[in-house]
């Protein structure tokens, strides 16, 4: 992945999902912002995109579908393996992880390739180190402490 791409968009089919994924900013390792691609896209601040790769990602829930979707469908599994397709289909090979849910704790390949998950509401308090998918110490993000 070519860490000074300035911005692209793409979709990505998945079991029927169009999963939109918008790329901005630049800088390494990249940050993968799942959730809504829309909606983070237009919160997340522009401070971040100037140090990180925010590669935005719209997991089931945001994504219009051309089948009604089933409750079956989304899961922390399934969005995790949509995660990883995203990241090989891009070319990533270590990436931080931003959005509501820990997906390197679901067996998805994931664990390997994560260097730090954050996991809230605010982009810049909590992003924590991990390895293996377990934690392993506190860190920083743009100078703030990780919890």
């Amino acid at each position: 992945m070519n860490s000074t791409l300035v911005s692209s968009t793409l979709t990505v089919d998945r079991a029927g999902y169009q999963l939109h994924v918008k790329i901005d900013g630049q800088g390494t390792p990249p940050l993968l912002i799942v959730g809504s691609a829309t909606y983070y896209n237009r919160v997340i601040p522009r401070q971040l995109r100037k140090h990180f790769q925010c590669i935005f990602i719209d997991h089931r829930g945001f994504a219009p579908s051309r089948y009604i979707p089933k409750a079956s469908d989304i899961s922390l599994e399934t969005i995790s393996l949509d995660i990883e397709h995203i990241r090989q289909q891009l070319g990533i090979q270590q990436a931080i992880i931003m959005g509501a849910f820990r997906p390197c704790l679901h067996g998805t390949g994931l664990c390997q390739t994560v260097s730090r998950i954050c996991n809230q509401n605010s982009p810049v308090r909590c992003v924590a180190k991990f390895k293996l998918g377990q934690p392993s110490s506190r860190g920083t993000l743009l100078g703030k402490q990780c919890l």
